[in-house]
């Protein structure tokens, strides 16, 4: 067996973290849309012991098993800030009854990728152009028309919050820092539940 030069270990180990980094980066931005809170609610379990949530990924594809695990401790402040403006955000659209189909990513205008394969899509308005056209044409005039006047009507408010959440576009009137998470471009498959 060959033996592996202090070289090669450090590249590997350079290598671990900068992967490590982006697998945190995309798990912020998930969390930060709404996406991957599962796990997050179970970290965030009101306990007096440190708690664990985690996903596994079964794919036999992957080639390191650190792939596998997405793990969120109760002690990652990190995850569980955006986790907590995600649900508190999803609550107030709930509480004003503030639902809209998700027809785009507000940030990027692509049609999320769920939509190839929802169940209830041919009731849906998903292939409406013109629906999708006009909702984010009502958000942005909403939101535009509402920072004008400095003051935004609660309903419209939870709506306009939902739509940008985890982006860099918070809503006019909002008190919470939605855009305060790092945002590349995000993938098309960042729009994954």
């Amino acid at each position: 067996m060959a033996k592996t030069s202090s070289v090669e270990k450090n590249e590997k180990r350079r290598r671990l973290v900068k992967q490590f980094a982006a697998k945190r980066k995309r798990l912020l931005e998930k969390v930060g849309l709404g996406h991957l809170l599962q796990a997050a609610a179970y970290a965030n379990a009101d306990s007096p012991r440190s708690i664990d949530g985690r996903y596994l990924v079964l794919d036999p594809d992957l080639a390191e098993d650190s792939d596998r695990e997405i793990l969120i401790s109760s002690e990652d402040s990190g995850v569980l800030e955006p986790f907590e403006t995600s649900v508190e955000t999803l609550l107030d659209a709930w509480n004003y009854g503030s639902f809209f189909p998700r027809l785009e990513d507000a940030k990027t205008g692509i049609e999320p990728r769920r939509c190839q394969y929802c169940s209830v899509s041919q009731a849906c308005i998903r292939g409406d152009s013109g629906a999708r056209r006009r909702l984010r044409e009502w958000v942005d005039s909403r939101r535009e028309n509402e920072a004008a006047a400095g003051q935004a009507e609660p309903w419209a408010r939870a709506m306009i919050q939902a739509w940008y959440m985890g982006s860099e576009s918070p809503a006019a009137g909002s008190s919470s820092n939605h855009g305060e998470f790092e945002n590349g471009r995000r993938e098309e498959s960042s729009n994954d539940s």
